[in-house]
């Protein structure tokens, strides 16, 4: 099986004197610190998996060697973006360009299951699929270049849900204490929008906090869609709809 999508490009671009680099993939641009530290994470997932449908020589040339930003730039041939997912290309049918990369008496005995491995029709190349998700307009100050665009995982996106739940309930519990938004304004630091709009995940459906909680969110679901789910819906059942997609 060989999946469709488009082919990440690396690029450069600049936003006042500040230069930045982000991939590009058709009319999608996502900041490369984010993308890059999700390929290492992948990359290291890998080499700690079984492999359990990889030839033994290649599994065996894989578990020599030692994780590095060096070895993912080589190993990693493409990158293909395709509905909310990366999809990872590892050459396997050649693996001299991994001889450099082995140290002497070292061997990988992890041996984690790994979902969404797979190899190609013509056993030429081990690919990864990895579930992302794309939030507009957060800025996570380490990973973030400049475009706008923070790209997660599906535990870093779950993460961020729950501190946004966590952050409404504290403030419903300092609203039905008597504490007025005037006042939140000043002690949060934040605009009275804001502290409504993370007021209002404090009433989502237990259905939807479960699913958060459990880091069993949707694809399509980020901050953002859990904020307008929570601000134009307050029927439970038409909340669990736009955020399962049922």
């Amino acid at each position: 099986m060989t999946p469709d999508g488009v082919i990440l490009k690396n690029r450069k671009g600049n936003k006042g004197k500040k230069k930045y680099r982000y991939y590009k993939a058709g009319k999608v641009s996502l900041p490369a610190g984010d993308i890059e530290l999700i390929i290492k994470d992948t990359v290291g997932k890998f080499l700690s998996s079984n492999m359990i449908n990889m030839p033994d020589a290649a599994r065996l040339a894989f578990k020599q060697v030692v994780l590095s930003d060096v070895l993912i730039k080589v190993m990693v041939e493409k990158i293909v973006f395709h509905e909310k997912k990366l999809i990872i290309f590892i050459p396997i049918a050649d693996l001299g360009y991994l001889s450099p990369f082995k140290k002497p008496d070292y061997m990988n005995i992890a041996a984690e299951p790994m979902e969404g491995c797979y190899l190609t029709d013509d056993k030429s190349y081990a690919v990864i699929e990895r579930e992302i998700h794309i939030h507009k307009k957060i800025t996570i100050t380490h990973r973030n270049g400049g475009t706008g665009v923070s790209v997660f995982t599906k535990s870093e996106n779950a993460s961020v849900l729950i501190r946004g739940l966590a952050m409404g309930w504290g403030f419903r519990k300092s609203y039905e204490r008597g504490v007025g938004i005037k006042e939140m304004e000043r002690t949060e630091k934040k605009h009275e929008r804001t502290i409504y709009k993370y007021m209002n995940l404090a009433y989502l459906s237990p259905r939807v906090i479960g699913a958060v909680m459990d880091s069993e969110v949707p694809s399509h679901v980020n901050l953002q869609t859990l904020f307008d789910i929570a601000s134009k819906y307050k029927n439970f059942a038409e909340q669990e709809s736009a955020f399962f997609g049922a």
